[in-house]
């Protein structure tokens, strides 16, 4: 076994079960950057902007992923949109983390994912925290007054 198939496939599976590997080459990193608009080699001096740029447009994200599992696709003909279809929101976390898997190896670089994995765990503590400042900011009792009380009463004659 060559060393470049002893590194495994990062994996995720669609909600039809469906498990795409996903496995980073040159000539697909270039294919991206080609029909993506991401340079993915980028990660070595601009560190986490390219994957951010990734994560931060899901037509892009879904793009890249669509060029790493090219050859897995039963139906050749098979379009981006037609591939994306069975991707939810937890989908696409699963394909975005097994991208950024996929890079660090590609790039002999676990701190690569490591440091992606950290930021997103950030990202959600604020997100999380976002969401207790705002419902703890809303008055229950109040909101639910205005939804059972009528604006206006009408006139009496």
């Amino acid at each position: 076994m060559s060393d470049a198939e002893s590194f495994p496939p990062y994996t995720f599976a669609d909600t039809t079960g469906k498990r795409w590997s996903l496995k980073l080459t040159f000539g697909k990193k270039n294919k991206i950057k080609r029909e993506v608009g991401i340079d993915i080699s980028a990660v070595v001096s601009d560190g986490m902007k390219p994957l951010l740029a990734l994560a931060n447009d899901p037509d892009k994200l879904g793009q890249a992923v669509f060029l790493l599992v090219e050859d897995q696709l039963a139906n050749k003909q098979m379009t981006v949109d037609e591939f994306l279809e069975p991707f939810d929101g937890a989908t696409a976390r699963a394909a975005q983390l097994a991208l950024v898997e996929a890079v660090a190896d590609f790039f002999q670089n676990p701190r690569l994912a490591d440091a992606f994995r950290e930021m997103q765990r950030i990202e959600g503590e604020i997100g999380a925290k976002a969401v207790q400042m705002i419902a703890a900011s809303i008055d229950v009792e109040q909101e639910a007054k205005k939804l059972i009380e009528p604006d206006s009463k009408p006139e009496e004659s």
